[in-house]
């Protein structure tokens, strides 16, 4: 079967739509990933400002009690 140019140009257009949209899947998935995983260590370096400053301190003696308790 012998393929006409519109074919040829339909398939590419295709190859190339299909091409994009899983270039644009992928990257909106690692972007959200980077997003949280930058949240996750602002978070954590939060904490530990705070326990440096003397503010979280309170927590972590929290923390102490209750598993000595136990």
């Amino acid at each position: 079967m012998k393929l006409t140019n519109s074919r040829v140009t339909v398939v590419k257009v295709m190859v190339v739509v299909m091409v994009v949209v899983e270039v644009e899947s992928v990257w909106r998935h690692s972007s959200q990933h980077y997003l949280r995983l930058t949240e996750t260590s602002f978070s954590v370096l939060r904490h530990f400002e705070r326990v440096k400053s003397g503010a979280g301190l309170a927590g972590l003696d929290w923390w102490w009690w209750w598993w000595w308790w136990w």
